[in-house]
Formats: C-alpha cells, sequence, structure tokens
C-alpha cells in the first residue's frame, strides 16, 4: 500500500507471475540513476546508501524536485498525511517508548548502524560541503532516508542492483 493507504485491488483471480501492472522504465528510479544525480562525487557505495543520500538531496530540491509529490507523501504532507511512521523517524524522546520491547531492541539497533553508517560517509560528504550541505545531510535526514528506503524498495530488498523505488506507484 502507498503511504497515502492506496493500493491496486485485483477485481478477478490472479495467477502467480501474472503481469497486473507495467510501468515505463523513467517511472522507476535504480541504483544507476541515483549514482548519476550525486555527480559521481562519493566513491562506490552500496546500492542502499546510494538511493539515501539521493533521497536526501531531492528532499532539499523541494517543488524542484521531479520526486516532489513523493516526497511530499513520505513526509506526510501530501493527501494521505501520514508519513512513513517509522520509528526510526522518531524522536529520541518517542522512541524511548519502545524501551524494553522487541521493537525497541530492533529500533535501537537499526539508529547504531546507521550512526556507524554516518560515521564512514562523514568525511567524503565534508570533502564536498558544496555539494552535501551539512544543515541537509544530517543524520536525522539520513535516518529519514533509510527508512524510506527501507519501506519503498522493490523487491528483491536486498539493495542490490535490480532494486528500484517507484515513486509513480506510491501516488
Amino acid at each position: 500500500a502507498a503511504p497515502s493507504g492506496g493500493r491496486l485491488v485485483a477485481c478477478r483471480d490472479v495467477s502467480a507471475g501474472e503481469e497486473l501492472l507495467r510501468l515505463p522504465a523513467g517511472a522507476l528510479v535504480g541504483p544507476p540513476e541515483a549514482e548519476a544525480a550525486l555527480g559521481g562525487r562519493l566513491p562506490p557505495l552500496e546500492p542502499w546508501l546510494g538511493f539515501a543520500l539521493f533521497l536526501i538531496r531531492e528532499r532539499n530540491r523541494g517543488r524542484g524536485s521531479p520526486l516532489a509529490d513523493y516526497i511530499e507523501e513520505l513526509d506526510g504532507a501530501g493527501a494521505g498525511g501520514a508519513g512513513l511512521g517509522s520509528p526510526l523517524t522518531w524522536s529520541e524522546a518517542e522512541a524511548g517508548r519502545l524501551a524494553g520491547t522487541q521493537a525497541g531492541g530492533l529500533c535501537e539497533g537499526y539508529r547504531t548502524f546507521l550512526e556507524q553508517q554516518w560515521a564512514q560517509l562523514q568525511p567524503a560528504l565534508d570533502a564536498d560541503r558544496d555539494f552535501f550541505p551539512p544543515d541537509v545531510f544530517t543524520l536525522e535526514a539520513f535516518r529519514w532516508a533509510f527508512a524510506t528506503v527501507r519501506s519503498q524498495l522493490v523487491p528483491p530488498c536486498d539493495g542490490g542492483m535490480d532494486t528500484a523505488l517507484v515513486p509513480a506507484a506510491a501516488l
């Protein structure tokens, strides 16, 4: 389902493997598009990292981004207003409500992982502050982008080169 609660509904029985929807290649954002948008300014990255940095950049472009409507939906500013709802995007106080639960442990593990990844990216981002402004490329934005990639990536979700974000499918 799309962040706004939209979904596709079959009006007849559907066979496994049957094509239900065809989108033009231009409706997909794959690792090559994300890398191209970053202009080769970073060393090779795992695809999910490229997607995350690409999304931060596009989010900062606001209405100038071709993904503006998609990003507004993800942020909760679109028609649905729900946003991602991921605990990774919650404040520390909000996330603290999960303390002692399995979800809280998972969330804390992801937060630690993201802090480590962010620390590793910092030297490369700091080397090109004009392209990666530090007030835009923040740990908070990185958490949002990671939550977006995890919730929106079309399978296989292992983050390999065959994955894609499909903004048109969410609107």
